[in-house]
């Protein structure tokens, strides 16, 4: 999550795309081409959702991370 939220967050952050993300970090061995491919592929689905769920772990839930279940807000 660190990884994704650094690449996202330098001094390229603006331009970095979900399929760089993916090929950079989680898939390095990336096949699947831009465009429609990378639209329909269940890798950038994944990709996205790890993508969403640094970004909510960086406004703060990580608070809820670190207190554990019995820390968890109703």
């Amino acid at each position: 999550m660190l990884a994704i939220l650094d690449l996202m967050q330098g001094p390229e952050g603006g331009g970095v795309t979900s399929h760089d993300v993916a090929r950079r970090i989680i898939y390095p061995g990336l096949s699947v081409g831009r465009g429609a491919e990378w639209k329909s592929s269940s890798e950038r689905r994944r990709t996205q959702r790890l993508i969403e769920e640094a970004r909510a772990l960086m406004q703060g839930g990580y608070r809820a991370l670190l207190a554990g279940p019995s820390g968890r807000q109703k």
